[in-house]
């Protein structure tokens, strides 16, 4: 069992993760009263492993979800490369509403927005040489896909979180081996609300070490009230 992500609901937490049934790590839920204790505990059936790797409380108090399926590999994976995303929204109890796959390998985080939800994700690109790629993905209210665009360079870019803007647009997190970093570095990106590139950032070795030698990874990112 794994837990991987939370979010707070008016009367708890949701919780999201992967939990081991039937055999299997399927896809999980749970949620949890404002003292910790289990209210319910839900699983979603999946072939190979699966898990939940986001979670968003919509509007209507209701849960939407993303991650990933039929993976060779359980247990807490950093990029599931050889499974299958999907985004998926469940009623307050947990109760699956639906259920839908997406262009990627896994979803790694959701948010509402108007009309629809956001997914980020890192894909898999073959351009003359396999390398990975940030990538957003956008679906309408019942999950299902309206477009999809990736960004990043000639070595691996990998997205772990996003942030609505409030001109519209995404502000993306990772880290990249592109753009003539020596090592891992910090990856900001910025895309406008229909996916073009305003503008990207890297950052790394805040402590003056040898680049070569030194791995900056950030899993996170949230607009500041002063942007």
């Amino acid at each position: 069992d794994g837990g991987i992500c939370v979010d707070e609901a008016p009367d708890g937490y949701i919780i999201g993760g992967g939990l081991y049934c039937s055999g299997n790590q399927q896809r999980g839920l749970a949620k949890l009263d404002i003292d910790g204790d289990i209210v319910w505990r839900k699983t979603y059936a999946n072939t190979g492993a699966g898990a939940i790797r986001g979670i968003d409380i919509t509007r209507d108090g209701e849960i939407v979800a993303t991650g990933y399926t039929d993976s060779p590999q359980a247990g807490f994976v950093f990029i599931a490369d050889e499974a299958k995303g999907f985004i998926m929204k469940t009623d307050v109890d947990g109760n699956m509403l639906w259920d839908k796959s997406l262009c990627a390998p896994q979803g790694t985080k959701v948010r509402e927005v108007s009309g629809g939800y956001v997914v980020c994700s890192t894909v898999w690109l073959n351009d003359g040489e396999d390398h990975q790629n940030v990538c957003l993905i956008t679906t309408d209210r019942q999950g299902n896909e309206l477009w999809s665009k990736n960004w990043g360079g000639r070595g691996n870019d990998q997205c772990f979180d996003f942030d609505l803007t409030s001109d519209g647009g995404y502000i993306l997190a990772g880290h990249t081996l592109s753009y003539g970093v020596r090592n891992w570095d910090y990856l900001l990106l910025k895309v406008d609300g229909k996916g073009d590139e305003q503008w990207h950032r890297t950052f790394g070795q805040p402590r003056g070490y040898d680049a070569r030698y030194i791995h900056d990874e950030c899993y996170g990112v949230r607009q500041t009230p002063d942007c």
